[in-house]
C-alpha cells in the first residue's frame, strides 16, 4: 500500500515544483520622438499649439519636437491662434524620429462677426444681396442640381 501511495506522490510533487515560477514581468515601454509643423499658404507659422491623444501640451516654436512618447499609434492636432489644421494619425516607433506636417486653415465666421456680403440668385431669379437685410435672420441653404 505504501509503494502505490508514492507512485501518485511523486508525480504531484513535480508538478507543484514547476507551479509558481516568478513570471518575466510586463515588456519595458519604447518611446519615440515627433516633430511636428505647422504651415499656412505654404509659410511656416511662428508658433503652434499642440495636442497629442487629446491631451494638450501648450504652444511651442514652430517646428516643435515632441519626446519620449510612447511607442504606437497617437492622434495629433496642431493650431495658430483662429488656424486649425486636421487630425493627423502617426506612428511613433522605438528610438525613432517622426515627422508630420499639418497645413493650417481659416475658420470662421463665428458667431458676433459680419457675415462677408454677397449677391446671388433666388429661386424665383431675382437677385438676393446679404447686405440688404441687414439686422434680420437669414437661413441660407446651398445646393447643386444637374
Amino acid at each position: 500500500m505504501k509503494l502505490k501511495t508514492l507512485k501518485i506522490l511523486v508525480p504531484a510533487i513535480l508538478i507543484m515544483n514547476n507551479c509558481g515560477d516568478s513570471p518575466e514581468g510586463p515588456p519595458a515601454i519604447e518611446y519615440g520622438d515627433l516633430s511636428v509643423e505647422g504651415y499656412f499658404n505654404n509659410s511656416l507659422t511662428d508658433s503652434i499649439s499642440l495636442t497629442l491623444d487629446d491631451e494638450f501640451l501648450g504652444t511651442f516654436d514652430n517646428p516643435h519636437v515632441v519626446t519620449d512618447i510612447e511607442a504606437g499609434t497617437h492622434k495629433v492636432f496642431a493650431s495658430f491662434g483662429d488656424l486649425i489644421g486636421e487630425t493627423e494619425l502617426v506612428s511613433i516607433e522605438q528610438n525613432k524620429m517622426t515627422h508630420v506636417s499639418v497645413e493650417l486653415a481659416g475658420t470662421g465666421p463665428y458667431t458676433g462677426y459680419t457675415a462677408p456680403d454677397f449677391e446671388l440668385k433666388d429661386l424665383t431669379d431675382s437677385d438676393f444681396r446679404l447686405s440688404d437685410h441687414a439686422g434680420k435672420v437669414i437661413l441660407l441653404f446651398f445646393f447643386e442640381h444637374t
